[in-house]
């Protein structure tokens, strides 16, 4: 079962603070020889493959373990030896005595965990030799052993909340009654299945009827041989359940893989004029051509001062636009003139209630406002660009118009009359009036989002699907607000008679989580295809800290077939709530997308501020597959202070990409631009805050390729089973030299770092310590992924470690391989 080209899939999530101490003395004690407390002095060999499964996971330690046994205990025998060692006991040592309950009494008389086939006449054997000594002493009393079979047991801790909640949905699929225990010190992921356990007492009778006082066990020889056979049948199931437990956490927190590749971003941000308003919807509008140098960015509602700095926070119904012409942007938001039901320019697209575009032609009702909203979601129905006469139009869904108890379930369609062509535009919205199906409920907070391959899609649906919308808050059955797990697809069907399209919904799957307030955008890896990749939110509108249950994914993937259900990526995004999300990249292999911004729930420490304010993300076609891409974010802004740039309060923004000539970025490291608009929070005791909008340029500008080893990617694991599992493997080539993570440190302190990184598990011993090239006073010392993250954690105050002040900085060197690396290679040759 041993796989050594394994790579961990983590959650991203910030560990307890105790849990790198707890992990390294816990793998120490395990797997360094002679310092096992237990027993037995080593982990059962039948549980022993997933143990150590587990402890190759950066973010998982066992704590016990236990693959089943079959135990005669014998609770009447005086612990005279005052022997403190726990009550799981080893096969054989049937003359160990143990606590019961910390009263000092008790003996194993018999325990394996094995299948045994003589384990009926073990059993009475033990019990006779009990007899024995209970004649010897002359007992007259009625006695009573306890026989147990006992099912398999685990104990694991997790490195915080969120990557229990993960362990703990993993388990509940084999093992139903496992869950989760939590202090403010530690997390522990109980796996336990009791429904087999039997527990079953033995007495032991005096009796006086030959004139003497003898004493005879309680049930019969046969019973006990009966037992014995239902015992040996459920140890065979145990090594089952093992098995079917090995492979789940296999496959859900494990790829398999020989090399991994690590990408460098860099971000240039433009700033842009504040649009001072949050839950609002946005859209990029082109008027085409092959540079796209002439963009409209509109805003639809929100809640906040707007964009001239309104003195009241307020609703808004307005629709503004931020140009960009021949590449350079205005320096205002404008208002957008929306035409009333009987203006003459409607004539250019509406005749005899007939909106016509090349996006189709529909039956509308003109409006001259969407209404104050907030919460509502948008997207445009045409994006790709086919000439420069295209009109674009949007369809709006939903909001709420009021307070919380006021959800709609409004559609809307937009149009801005020469977009990107003229200097002043004006704006048609009109309600569509032939919409067919069963439409969405009432809702805010959802996501809309289009659909890549509508071709595709037809297979599936009666029309030619456009968009997907998913979640939101709505109002429950009890009047109060409820989060929704609901899914739809919105579609077009053309009349062949009249020309004239009409509108249909279409309901698909649920999600398998309510969302509101979530991230959503479309993908076309292969293995998901043409599907909407949904992460974080609040799973109930009462709940501001998310994802309670474990059992609850905190991403899925949605498809737009009617029948199909959604399913859970194996490696989570950040449970983000208000965040926003857009794709980098979209290719039948992977997908590539960028996250800004939000709160994640599972961090109850965190707030605003420390959040990474840009995250990357790629998802593979390989089973759903998430990879947090190795990103370091090279920022330089326009601003008069070139070091600083703050978004401000980056939640409930919108994120969406620029055209540029090739679309979106490629894999050769062409820039993809992504605005983001609005976005900040309300404050009763400070007012309310506001997200800056601004331009960003991605640029992928460096890759590594390395080459997976334990040594690298769970090196507390490895050097701490060397003794134990190293001897029984064949090692993995080891890198030779590369460009590697390092922390820089004085030479004067290198040695004591060095020990306290090794103590810790994280230094990287594949390679050397060397002096910098640039800078002789420093020592690089490689170190591991997961030293990184902690010290990420470090600098924003949540972790405290005694080499904290020694560190000068962070950053990547080229380093010789170690010595030892060097030697086991030449030992394998």
């Amino acid at each position: 079962m041993n796989s050594p080209n394994l790579l961990p899939l983590t959650t991203n999530t910030p560990p307890l603070a105790s849990f790198p101490t707890l992990r390294s003395r816990n793998l120490a004690t395990l797997y360094e020889i002679g310092t096992d407390k237990s027993p037995k002095g080593f982990i059962d060999a039948k549980i022993a493959p997933l143990c150590n499964l587990i402890n190759r996971h950066d973010e998982y330690v066992t704590t016990s373990s236990c693959s089943g046994r079959v135990a005669l205990f014998d609770p009447g025998v005086s612990n005279d030896s005052n022997d403190e060692s726990s009550d799981v006991e080893w096969e054989g040592a049937v003359k160990k005595s143990t606590k019961l309950s910390g009263k000092g009494r008790g003996q194993w008389r018999f325990v394996t965990h094995d299948v045994l086939p003589d384990l009926g006449s073990q059993l009475v054997a033990a019990l006779e030799e009990a007899v024995k000594e209970r004649n010897d002493g002359k007992e007259t009393s009625t006695y009573m052993l306890t026989l147990k079979y006992e099912p398999p047991l685990l104990h694991i801790a997790a490195a915080s909340l969120h990557a229990g909640q993960n362990m703990l949905r993993i388990f509940k699929s084999v093992c139903r009654e496992s869950g989760l225990m939590v202090t403010g010190e530690r997390v522990t992921v109980e796996v336990r299945t009791m429904g087999t356990a039997l527990c079953i007492p033995i007495f032991i009778n005096a009796d006086s009827s030959s004139g003497e006082c003898r004493c005879q066990p309680s049930p019969s020889k046969d019973y006990l041989m009966n037992l014995a056979n239902i015992m040996n049948d459920r140890m065979v199931q145990n090594e089952a359940l093992l098995g079917r437990l090995y492979n789940a956490v296999k496959s859900e927190l494990f790829q398999e893989a020989t090399s991994y590749r690590e990408y460098t971003y860099e971000v240039q941000i433009q700033s842009l004029p504040s649009l001072n308003l949050w839950k609002s919807a946005a859209v990029v509008l082109s008027s085409g051509g092959s540079q796209c140098e002439d963009v409209d960015v509109v805003s639809f509602g929100g809640q906040g001062i707007g964009p001239n700095d309104n003195t009241t926070c307020q609703r808004w119904d307005r629709v503004f636009r931020l140009k960009r012409r021949q590449g350079a942007w205005s320096k205002s938001w404008d208002g957008v003139k929306l035409l009333a039901p009987h203006d003459e320019s409607l004539i250019v697209n509406i005749q005899n209630n007939v909106l016509r575009t090349n996006a189709g032609s529909y039956h509308v009702e003109v409006v001259i406002s969407l209404g104050r909203r907030e919460g509502h979601a948008a997207c445009i129905l045409n994006p790709l660009i086919s000439s420069q006469s295209q009109t674009n139009v949007v369809v709006i869904f939903g909001g709420r118009t009021g307070g919380p108890l006021s959800p709609t379930n409004d559609i809307f369609l937009f149009v801005l009359q020469g977009s990107g062509g003229q200097a002043d535009s004006n704006g048609i919205m009109c309600k569509p009036c032939d919409v067919r199906g069963s439409p969405p409920s009432a809702r805010f907070g959802h996501t809309m989002t289009l659909l890549q391959d509508c071709n595709h899609c037809k297979q599936f649906h009666e029309g030619e699907p456009l968009a997907l919308i998913a979640g939101g808050t709505g109002i429950g059955n009890d009047g109060s607000n409820q989060t929704l797990p609901s899914a739809y697809i919105l579609s077009r069907l053309k009349d062949n008679v009249s020309d004239v399209h009409h509108l249909l919904w279409e309901r698909i799957s649920d999600m398998q989580v309510p969302r509101a307030y979530h991230t959503a955008f479309g993908v076309s890896v292969e293995s998901c295809r043409n599907s909407v990749l949904v992460f974080g939110g609040l799973p109930q509108s009462d709940d501001p800290f998310g994802f309670g249950d474990g059992s609850l994914p905190s991403s899925e993937v949605l498809s737009s077939e009617i029948n199909s259900c959604s399913a859970h990526t194996k490696r989570f995004l950040p449970s983000l709530v208000g965040g926003a999300g857009s794709v980098l990249t979209n290719h039948s292999s992977a997908t590539t997308f960028l996250v800004s911004g939000g709160v994640d729930v599972h961090d109850q420490t965190s707030n605003v501020d420390k959040q990474q304010t840009i995250q990357i993300f790629r998802l593979a076609s390989n089973d759903n597959i998430i990879d947090r891409i190795r990103t370091e974010v090279k920022v330089i802004s326009n601003c008069s202070d070139q070091t600083h740039f703050d978004l401000g309060v980056l939640t409930h923004h919108c994120l969406v990409s620029l055209p540029t000539s090739s679309n979106v970025a490629n894999d050769s490291g062409d820039v993809a631009s992504i605005i983001s608009i609005g976005g900040g929070v309300s404050s009763f005791s400070f007012g309310q805050s506001y997200a800056k909008s601004c331009v960003m340029a991605v640029k992928r500008v460096g890759a590594c390729v390395n080459a997976i080893s334990d040594g690298r990617h769970s090196s507390m694991y490895s050097s701490a089973s060397a003794a134990v599992e190293d001897r029984k493997e064949n090692e993995v080539n080891q890198p030779m030299t590369a460009e590697m993570d390092v922390i820089y440190v004085s030479k004067s302190n290198a040695k004591k770092v060095k020990v306290e990184l090794e103590s810790l598990g994280y230094l990287n011993k594949c390679f050397k310590m060397i002096p910098v090239p640039n800078d002789k006073s420093l020592i690089a010392l490689p170190v591991t992924d997961v030293c990184l993250s902690y010290l990420q954690r470090l600098n924003d105050g949540q972790s405290e470690y005694p080499f904290k002040s020694m560190i000068v900085n962070i950053g990547r060197e080229i380093v010789p391989p170690s010595s030892s690396a060097i030697g086991k290679l030449k030992q394998k040759r």
